[in-house]
C-alpha cells in the first residue's frame, strides 16, 4: 500500500499529502465507508443466491438464516437444464448483436452530426430529441405494436422476427446524447488536421472518432446489453415462437410455477452474463485518452 501511495500520479491527493496523519485517517475512514457500502449492496444478492439452495421448509422457517443447511452445486446445473438456458442465451445474444450494431452506428453518426457537423436546424432537432425523452415508453407501445403486426402499405406481420426489436432500439436518444457529449470533448485539432489532409466527414468519423471512442462504446455496450438481456415486454409482444424465446422471456414462462428458492437461483443464473460484460468493459469505461497527442 505504501508503494502504491508513494508512486501515485493521479488524483487530488499527492504522495506528500498522504504523509500527514489527518489525511491518512480520512483516507482509511473513506475506505471503511466504501467497504460498508459494498457490503450493504451485496448482502441482498448474496441472500438471494444462498436462499436458492435452501429447501422450501427451510426457506419459510420462522428463524431465517443466511447460510443454508447444505449447498448442492448440482442445483445450478439442474436449474439451467430446466430453464433451457442454452437456446435462450443464443437468442438473447442475437437480439443484443442486432441492437448493438444499430445503436453504435446510428447513435454514433447522430452524435457526431450533432457535435461536429451541426447542420441547420440541429439545435431545434436537439431540443426535440430532449423532449421525446420525456415521453413514457408505454405511450408508444400500442402504436408500435399495431405498426409491426400490420405494417402500413405492405401489410406484413413482423411478429416472430427480430426486426421490430432491432429497429426499435436503433434511435435511442439517451445513447445519442452520450455520443454527442463524448465527441464534444474530443479536441478540434484532430478534426482540423484530418480536414487539412483531405479526409471527408465520414472518413473523420470512421478513422478519428471511432478509434477514440472506446470508452463511450464500452459504456453504450453495457447499457445495450443490460436493456436487451433484461428486455421482457418486447420479446413477449413480438416473439410468439417458443424457439425464439430470450432469457428474460424463458425465465418468465418457465419458472412461474417453480418454488421460490428455484426462482431465486434461476434469477441469479440469468444475472451472471450482465456482471461479466460489465467486468470486461469497465476498464475501457474508466479510460479516456483523447487528449494524448494534443500539443499544449
Amino acid at each position: 500500500m505504501a508503494k502504491k501511495i508513494e508512486y501515485k500520479s493521479e488524483g487530488l491527493l499527492t504522495s506528500f499529502d498522504y504523509k500527514r496523519p489527518s489525511v491518512k485517517f480520512s483516507y482509511w475512514m473513506m475506505i471503511a465507508f466504501l467497504v460498508l457500502c459494498c457490503c450493504i449492496a451485496l448482502l441482498p444478492v448474496l441472500w438471494a443466491f444462498l436462499s436458492g439452495f435452501k429447501e422450501l421448509a427451510e426457506y419459510y422457517s420462522q428463524t431465517p438464516s443466511l447460510l443454508p443447511e447444505s449447498i448442492s452445486w448440482k442445483k445450478l446445473w439442474d436449474i439451467s437444464i430446466k430453464l433451457r438456458i442454452g437456446p435462450a442465451f443464443i437468442n438473447s445474444m442475437i437480439l443484443f448483436a442486432g441492437c448493438w450494431v444499430g445503436e453504435i452506428v446510428i447513435g454514433g453518426l447522430a452524435g457526431y452530426t450533432m457535435s461536429r457537423l451541426q447542420p441547420k436546424g440541429s439545435k431545434f432537432l436537439f431540443a426535440l430529441m430532449l423532449w421525446t425523452m420525456m415521453m413514457p415508453h408505454t405511450l408508444t407501445m400500442v402504436p408500435m405494436f399495431m405498426t409491426w403486426t400490420d405494417f402500413p402499405l405492405i401489410h406484413i406481420n413482423f411478429q416472430n422476427t427480430w426486426i421490430p426489436l432491432w429497429t426499435g432500439s436503433m434511435a435511442n436518444i439517451f445513447n445519442i446524447l452520450l455520443f454527442k457529449n463524448f465527441f464534444d470533448g474530443i479536441p478540434l485539432s484532430y478534426v482540423e488536421s484530418a480536414k487539412l489532409d483531405g479526409c471527408s466527414n465520414l472518413g473523420i468519423f470512421a478513422r478519428i472518432m471511432v478509434p477514440l471512442s472506446k470508452p463511450i462504446i464500452s459504456t453504450v455496450t453495457v447499457f445495450v446489453f443490460n436493456s436487451t438481456w433484461n428486455n421482457f415486454m418486447g420479446p413477449f409482444l413480438y416473439l410468439k415462437d417458443a424457439d425464439m424465446a430470450t432469457v428474460a422471456l424463458r425465465l418468465y414462462t418457465t419458472s412461474k410455477d417453480w418454488t421460490e428458492p428455484e426462482q431465486m437461483l434461476a434469477a441469479f443464473i440469468v444475472m451472471i452474463p450482465s456482471v461479466i460484460v460489465f467486468a470486461i468493459c469497465s476498464k475501457q469505461i474508466m479510460g479516456n485518452n483523447v487528449s494524448v497527442g494534443v500539443k499544449g
